[in-house]
C-alpha cells in the first residue's frame, strides 16, 4: 500500500506556488481491492470461526472440570450438598444436576453472551465482504452504491453496539469489573 501512494511537493513555475500533491501508481486500485478482500472477507470469517471454536472448547472444558470435581467430592461433602437449604449460598457445593455449579454457569453465560454479540457483528461484516466479492457492482463505486452504503452503516452500527454491549455484559457478569467501574465513577 505504501508503494502505490505517496505525496510530492510540486511547484508551479508560472505562479511560484508550492503544493503538496498525492500520487497513485497504476497498481493502486488492484492493491486496494486485495486489501478490501482480505480485511472484509478473510479476517472476519477467521475471527468468526475462532470465536465459535473457543466458545465450544471453553464450555466443554467447564463441563469436564465440573464433572471431575463432582467425582472427587468426598461423601461428607456430598451429604452437605444435599443438606444445604436454598437460602444458604454455598457456591462450592451447590451444583445443578450434579454437573455445573453456579459459578461455572455464570462464566458460561458471560462467555456465550459476549461470543454471540461478537459473532453477530462479525457475521454481518463477513456477509458484506462475501457479497462484495460475489456481486461485482456491490461496492463504494458500483451499481448498488445505496445498498452498499446501507449495509456498511449497518456494519459500523453493529460494531459500535457490540462495543457498548460488551461493557454492559462485563459489568453484569464480573464483580471485579463492577468494583473498578464504581471506583472510577466515584473517583476513589
Amino acid at each position: 500500500m505504501y508503494t502505490t501512494t505517496g505525496f510530492v511537493v510540486s511547484v508551479n513555475p508560472r505562479t511560484n506556488i508550492t503544493q503538496i500533491v498525492a500520487w497513485f501508481s497504476k497498481d493502486y486500485r488492484s492493491v486496494v481491492e486485495f486489501n478490501n478482500l482480505v480485511n472484509n472477507t478473510v479476517y472476519p470469517n477467521t475471527v468468526f470461526f475462532i470465536v465459535l471454536g473457543c466458545s465450544v472448547v471453553l464450555s466443554n472444558a467447564l463441563v469436564k472440570a465440573s464433572t471431575i470435581r463432582l467425582k472427587l467430592m468426598t461423601p461428607q461433602n456430598k451429604s452437605r450438598q444435599t443438606n444445604t437449604s436454598d437460602h444458604h449460598n454455598n457456591d462450592e457445593f451447590t451444583t445443578l444436576s450434579g454437573v455445573l455449579n453456579k459459578k461455572d454457569i455464570h462464566v458460561i453465560k458471560q462467555v456465550v453472551a459476549i461470543s454471540i454479540s461478537l459473532m453477530a457483528t462479525v457475521l454481518v461484516k463477513s456477509v458484506t465482504g462475501l457479497t462484495e466479492v460475489l456481486v461485482p457492482g456491490f461496492s463504494d463505486r458500483g451499481k448498488y452504491l445505496r445498498l452498499y452504503l446501507i449495509v456498511a452503516t449497518l456494519c459500523y452500527t453493529c460494531t459500535h453496539v457490540h462495543a457498548g454491549l460488551q461493557l454492559v455484559m462485563y459489568y453484569k457478569f464480573n464483580s471485579q469489573y463492577r468494583r473498578i467501574c464504581r471506583d472510577i465513577l466515584y473517583c476513589r
